[in-house]
């Protein structure tokens, strides 16, 4: 029988949500879970998608922080459900009956649980179902976990069509179409004819006509003769778009982004005709795209959205809507259309029917800050009127000659006259990648005490709220962000030191890494760098995380922007030049030349005092590495002894960075057979933390895992339970919201007891 958890509540009630609610499952949980989003507590607690979708195939618990909540404020959920969730549903009664038998059912439940819970029912109105269906769907989510089989296998049967995607990848959704979606009826059945005929097209166009919104609507249109719909917003880098998918079997931390696309590829490739991967935004020549040929071979569909030309592929060129279809969609916005539809129709042409001038213009006029005249008058002073030489479209990499369309959206962005921190939000967001960002999150690397400002540009049109509560910019927007608000190391601080300090935080398995990364590049790539100094530590501190990530083509970005830093005198100090040589060891493969460039690196330092000596430790630690990756393990003891006794000497402050030392020297030893030397080294340094309150750690959490392995290698192990237990104790309060890390960190114990033939079974360690 099927168990009562939230999997299976949720799976009744997403049955029976009226075909008019197509919403999304973040939105969902984001609507289920309001009180607890709203919370001062929780104000910016976000929903990740691959997370989000494990809960709802019951492959993960729902997060602690959630059933804990509830637990303490029971009615806020029945508030929740009764004003979110049941106006949503076309039949609310039989749902609760279903959710009812669901709970009398379960063999797994006592008579005594069904028999107080029975006491809610039957119900007869609203607010006695949200009440009833809140303490099943409580009880659900404290119950104890047992997950659900994943059902990968069903990805491996052959036939005709392609497995079902959804039941394998999280984060490829095809967002809906913009609730004012209008027209494009030819466009979308000419897309059909030609994916049909050809499988691949490219949709050109100017920027901002809709091409994106025309992918989305033909993916929801066509979506019953597809298996699949999948959406990819493209980032600069098909690779990592590919190996950023959230496959149901990613779990090895260390795998490369190269290991992750060959897996990603090889499963995209076995997908048929009836499945469609959209790729919007491709803003690239065919050139600069490696892996676009790749993509091209695949099988299934594959529609691109972008403002290059690609002639030379099957293509498709979007043109602007009709003034009919333009003043309809100016209806959507502007509340007095019908008063002013000859003056309306005279600002679609003059905006040359650019689709998102007239939505933007719309909102402009329904704020009331202009009359329609006026905003007419405002745009024939650009002196870009209907001219036949100022013909808008498309040249060969997606740039244009006179896009004068441009001119339009600078005059609409100023006529807002945005406030300080409006501008402020736009400043930060303009470096956002387009795929958006939480929106939560992003308010919390701003510092931002409320959401009130982005939710006012959300009104104004120029923030995008896209589906399980991403905010991102339009490209046009961004372009034009970039430029009126400039933004810069210096105005721009609260988000580079948030970003800094979570790379910063080693040890920690940040949850929204894609976003992250795409937000570091864009600093990198379009911030003006106008505080040297500090820009060189912020490049410093990312390198880190992008090697722990192993994101290669950007480290190299980052290296090549640290080496140039370096041709300013007053950068090119010891520290900065002898940190540039250890961070290009991170690029090569020859263990000599590691060797030689981490050998260089130390020389640099001329004489080690209390404020280099932690960096001159780092240096002999990682200089250790090198030797011993390539064999040389006496070299390798000699310099990992030399980094502890500058660590000891120079009484350096306990990090992350000092603790790993230690660790690695421990491995160092035990790799050498002294088991014994290693254990006691690590013991004292499991005490030394926890004296520290540091117990608790990650750091902390490691040592117990390599006591453990060192405990099996000696033969004892009972010591070798109690130390995996101790790490998978503070592991579990680490990864509680995470399963995936958890499932990792016990094949890993698993692993490591088959090795001396020993059987692992989990319930003895947790």
């Amino acid at each position: 029988m099927e168990r009562c958890d939230f999997c299976s509540v949720m799976a009744i009630i997403r049955k029976y949500i009226s075909e008019r609610y197509e919403i999304n499952q973040v939105d969902l949980v984001y609507k289920l879970f309001e009180s607890f989003m709203d919370d001062d507590d929780n104000v910016f607690f976000c929903f990740d998608n691959g997370l989000v979708c494990r809960w709802f195939k019951g492959l993960a618990k729902i997060s602690p922080h959630i059933t804990r909540y509830y637990l303490e404020n029971r009615h806020l959920l029945s508030g929740d459900i009764e004003f979110n969730i049941l106006p949503m549903l076309y039949d609310s009664a039989m749902a609760t009956n279903e959710i009812h038998d669901l709970l009398v059912q379960d063999p797994t439940i006592s008579d005594e649980i069904k028999g107080i819970f029975a006491k809610g029912y039957p119900c007869k109105d609203d607010c006695e179902k949200a009440n009833y269906i809140s303490v099943i769907l409580i009880f659900a989510m404290e119950r104890n976990f047992v997950k659900r089989d994943a059902n990968t296998k069903r990805l491996l049967t052959s036939g005709s069509l392609s497995p079902i995607v959804r039941e394998y990848v999280f984060n490829s959704e095809v967002p809906e179409p913009c609730s004012h979606f209008c027209g494009r009826k030819t466009e979308i059945k000419e897309i059909r004819r030609s994916l049909n005929k050809h499988g691949k097209l490219f949709v050109q166009g100017i920027p901002g006509i809709g091409k994106s919104e025309v992918a989305k609507a033909y993916a929801k249109q066509y979506r019953k003769d597809y298996t699949n719909a999948m959406y990819i917003s493209y980032s600069g880098s098909l690779k990592n778009d590919i190996a950023d998918l959230d496959f149901a079997d990613d779990f090895d931390d260390t795998a490369t982004i190269d290991d992750r696309f060959r897996k990603h590829n090889r499963f995209l490739r076995s997908l048929k005709e009836d499945t469609l991967i959209i790729i919007d935004n491709f803003n690239i020549v065919a050139i600069d795209e490696d892996v676009l040929s790749v993509v091209l071979q695949y099988r299934c569909h594959v529609l691109f959205t972008t403002r290059s030309r690609f002639d030379e592929y099957h293509s498709y060129t979007m043109e602007e809507l009709p003034d009919e279809s333009l003043l309809g969609l100016m209806g959507e916005y502007y509340s007095k259309s019908a008063e002013y539809q000859s003056i309306l129709i005279e600002i679609i042409q003059t905006v040359h029917r650019h689709t998102f001038a007239v939505e933007l213009s719309a909102r402009l006029l329904e704020t009331g800050i202009l009359e329609p005249q006026d905003l007419l008058d405002k745009f024939r002073k650009e002196k870009v009127g209907i001219d036949d030489d100022n013909t808008i479209g498309v040249m060969k990499d997606g740039k244009n000659a006179k896009a004068t369309y441009y001119d339009h959206i600078h005059t609409l962005f100023a006529l807002y006259k945005l406030s300080i921190s409006e501008t402020y939000v736009m400043r930060n967001l303009s470096l956002a990648p387009l795929s958006g960002m939480p929106s939560k999150l992003f308010a919390t690397w701003l510092n931002l005490k409320n959401m009130n400002d982005i939710n006012a540009l959300i009104e104004k049109g120029f923030v995008q709220l896209h589906t399980g509560r991403i905010i991102a910019l339009h490209p046009m927007i961004q372009e034009v962000a970039l430029k009126e608000t400039e933004p810069s190391f210096t105005n721009c601080t609260p988000l580079v030191r948030s970003l800094e300090f979570i790379c910063l935080c080693e040890g920690y398995d940040f949850p929204f890494n894609h976003q992250l990364i795409g937000m570091i590049m864009s600093v990198i790539k379009l911030i003006q760098k106008d505080d040297k100094e500090n820009y060189m530590v912020f490049l410093q501190s990312v390198f880190s995380h992008l090697q722990r990530y192993v994101y290669i083509e950007e480290m190299r970005i980052v290296l090549s922007e640290m080496s140039n830093s370096l041709n300013d005198k007053a950068l090119a100090t010891e520290r900065n030049r002898a940190i540039l040589l250890d961070c290009q060891t991170a690029l090569e493969t020859d263990p000599q030349r590691m060797i030689e460039l981490g050998e260089k690196a130390v020389s640099i330092i001329s004489e080690i005092t209390s404020d280099n000596a932690q960096l001159a430790a780092n240096l002999y630690g990682n200089l250790s590495t090198h030797y011993k990756y390539s064999g040389n393990l006496e070299k390798a003891k000699s310099n990992m002894e030399k980094s502890i006794q500058i660590i000891q000497e120079y009484n350096c402050t306990w990090n992350h960075s000092i603790i790993a030392q230690f660790i690695n020297f421990a491995t160092l030893l035990s790799d050498t057979g002294e088991n014994q030397r290693a254990y006691s080294m690590l013991l004292t340094l499991s005490k030394e933390l926890q004296q520290r309150s540091m117990n608790n750690t990650m750091d902390q959490a490691l040592i117990h895992m390599k006591l453990g392995a060192i405990s099996l290698a000696l033969g004892d192990v009972l010591q070798a339970h109690t130390h995996y237990k101790n790490a998978v104790t503070i592991y579990e309060a680490i990864y509680e919201d995470d399963p995936v890390k958890m499932e990792a960190i016990y094949l890993e114990i698993k692993e490591d007891f088959n090795k001396i033939g020993f059987s692992f079974q989990r319930q003895m360690i947790s």
